[in-house]
């Protein structure tokens, strides 16, 4: 269980369908390295889950990639440069596709981006077509400013003018504090806001870069709510 969503979104028309039987047919696949005679890959997937506002699937992708180690080498005699063989690495990269064009990752971590581009080109034919997006935070926090998000408990901020050049605000309502009116024109980099769901508020964090994380509350893999927020702040989202 994942809490944390890496959005990436695509241009390219599908069907759930569709990208279910894609994946049943790449269900496990074997590439050949450079140094490795096998690299394989395996993915795991679910059933379509139908919600009121958003179908979706999940799964798991692993796959295994050549890496060049030059990490150094700790012994009792000494600290040895690395030795620069190539080493076997396996990965798995935890997914959520929906049909509103969204790709839902738990990291964004390089080997995260490298088997988002894996999965691109299964799906597409091409490497590049399922992309990161980011949020608008200075719209969103205009948006609640105006009260849209309830109680925002987080700014993060940077560029600003004067001796303070970035940070962190935390606490309660801080776009009420006068403190924030210091900051109002700063660069943001991320916002917590809260949000309803299932009458319980849950505290969100969001980045510039994309991810969504909701701190207060646990989501299984089969819940539609991390979609729903998505939904919900498409209007802010940049591709």
């Amino acid at each position: 269980m994942f809490n944390s969503r890496w959005i990436n979104s695509t241009n390219q028309n599908y069907e759930l369908e569709q990208i279910v039987e894609t994946f049943e047919r790449n269900n496990f696949y074997v590439e050949t390295g450079r140094e490795f005679d096998e690299l394989n890959h395996k993915i795991e997937c679910s059933e379509i889950i139908n919600h009121d506002n958003i179908n979706f699937i999940y799964g798991k992708f692993g796959f295994q990639f050549e890496f060049i180690d030059n990490t150094p080498l700790i012994t009792r005699e000494k600290i040895r440069d690395g030795d620069g063989e190539p080493r076997l690495v396996s990965h798995v990269l935890n997914f959520w596709i929906g049909d509103n064009q969204k790709f839902l990752f738990s990291s964004s971590k390089p080997n995260d981006v490298k088997g988002r581009n894996k999965l691109s080109q299964i799906l597409f034919n091409n490497d590049s077509l399922i992309s990161k997006v980011s949020f608008g935070l200075e719209e969103i926090a205009r948006a609640a400013y105006q009260g849209e998000f309830g109680n925002m408990w987080l700014t993060g901020f940077e560029d600003r003018n004067g001796g303070v050049q970035k940070g962190i605000i935390y606490g309660n309502n801080v776009i009420d504090d006068e403190m924030y009116a210091q900051i109002i024109d700063s660069i943001k980099n991320q916002l917590g806001v809260t949000h309803e769901i299932d009458n319980e508020e849950v505290k969100i964090r969001l980045t510039r870069t994309g991810t969504i994380q909701p701190l207060t509350r646990k989501f299984e893999n089969d819940e539609p709510h991390i979609f729903n927020l998505v939904n919900e702040l498409n209007e802010y989202i940049i591709i």
